[in-house]
């Protein structure tokens, strides 16, 4: 359940921007159980405001956040609080790489072993700057590659690993090591019907106020799973502007590349 007093709002927009989705809280948002805001890869923009405070107060409470073509906006008013195991989730788009930005007109705190995760939720693949894509990589009509693909792992600050029998390295680095504000791209299955985990997603907070982090800040790239051998996916992004940063002893930032399958490359 959450408490709130809202207006609710899709707004149509031009058909080359799609469908904008507009939830505005008037006062403060208190979510004690689980609230999906977005859609799956929808066009457009997704935009949240809170005018108070939001706070996610147990262990329960669980947010998932998912920005449309053109990313997503959560504007809070007042302070910002995940506490007590609760779980904000970050969702990139998974084609743009569209993502959040949360802005707190207050103090922002993830502590009593919450945490805000874009784990394993950046670029898919075929997509994002650090994808590999081999070279004359055709589909033929059943959707098969005429390329093998070696199990790369995905790249973004560091370059993904490669096939332990293969001295090549493939998808490029990208992006701002003091602004990171892009998602991770994803790594690849060894085949000749192309796939692939995500990327890590992108965390970016920026507070008026200060910060205060004893929990988990994780955009950690996708792991493999299945298949016969596949590069993980690059780890995403985090970023967080405050104005004075706090640590308690369980504070943990992760934005390391998947793990690949067997001797495949793992993400950058």
């Amino acid at each position: 359940a959450c408490t709130a007093d809202y207006v609710y709002n899709a707004v149509e927009t031009p058909e080359d921007k799609g469908l904008e989705l507009n939830l505005e809280v008037v006062g403060d948002f208190d979510v004690r159980g689980f609230i999906s805001f977005g859609g799956k890869d929808h066009a457009g923009k997704s935009v949240l405001t809170v005018g108070g405070n939001f706070t996610m107060t147990t262990g329960d409470a669980q947010v998932a956040l998912l920005a449309g073509e053109e990313g997503g906006t959560f504007t809070v008013g007042g302070n910002f609080v995940v506490t007590l195991g609760a779980k904000l989730i970050l969702i990139s788009h998974s084609v743009t790489g569209g993502s959040f930005r949360i802005d707190v007109g207050g103090d922002a705190s993830v502590i009593e072993g919450s945490g805000v995760s874009a784990a394993g939720y950046g670029y898919a693949y075929p997509y994002g700057p650090g994808c590999f894509h081999p070279i004359f990589d055709t589909l033929n009509e059943e959707g098969t590659s005429g390329a093998w693909h070696e199990g790369e792992g995905g790249s973004y600050g560091g370059v993904g690993g490669t096939y332990e029998k293969d001295s090549r390295t493939y998808g490029g680095t990208y992006g701002f090591a003091l602004a990171p504000c892009q998602a991770g791209s994803p790594g690849e299955e060894r085949t000749t019907k192309p796939t692939g985990p995500r990327g890590g997603g992108l965390i970016r907070i920026h507070a008026h106020g200060d910060f205060t982090l004893d929990g988990s800040l994780s955009a950690k790239g996708g792991e493999v799973s299945y298949g016969n051998g596949a590069g993980g996916g690059s780890g995403g992004g985090v970023w967080i502007t405050c104005r004075d940063f706090k640590t308690g002893s369980r504070a943990a930032v992760d934005v390391s590349g998947g793990s690949g399958r067997s001797s495949y490359g793992s993400g950058g």
